[in-house]
């Protein structure tokens, strides 16, 4: 894994997808974990993510899931809302963690959305749903080259290899 300073100096060369197809970049962990973010726009300072996705070796239980959420939001807390596990179903086994609360605006609320599963498995995406009805839609993330340094550090350091013992 890059040191989190090495890791943003990379980030302004790095291509975008043609023709509206992002870009995934893939950063690698020493124990089989994996963190991919779909980029959709990079500039010098600043990226847009579609989406970030976290493999690890096999979790199993619901239990396992669960640490895993506790410790993610534990570290993740300078994200544009407070992130919190909102509920854990047995028969995935999912963990879901969203924004508590989502952010209000005039005409939408917009939240981010984590869902940990079996075999460990992260997805972190954001959402936007306007005042006028119920469907949500998916929305690019923003963060600056040294906030996406941090929060892919912060999911590398959290994922279920690094946190059990």
């Amino acid at each position: 894994m890059l040191p989190r300073n090495e890791f943003s100096q990379r980030l302004p060369d790095l291509p975008v997808g043609q023709s509206g197809f992002p870009t995934t970049v893939t950063w690698n962990t020493d124990t089989g974990g994996k963190v991919e973010a779909d980029l959709t726009a990079n500039d010098t300072l600043s990226c847009a993510i579609q989406e970030i996705r976290a493999t690890a070796p096999t979790v199993t239980s619901l239990e396992q899931l669960q640490t895993w959420a506790e410790h993610l939001c534990q570290k993740v807390t300078y994200l544009l809302e407070r992130i919190a596990p909102l509920e854990a179903d047995a028969t995935g086994p999912v963990v879901l963690v969203r924004s508590t609360p989502p952010a209000p605006e005039p005409d939408r609320i917009c939240y981010y959305e984590i869902l940990l599963q079996t075999p460990c498995q992260l997805l972190l995406r954001r959402y936007a749903q306007p005042a006028s009805h119920a469907h949500r839609a998916a929305c690019d993330m923003h963060f600056t080259h040294e906030a996406l340094a941090k929060l892919v550090g912060d999911i590398l350091a959290t994922l279920p290899t690094a946190v059990s013992a």
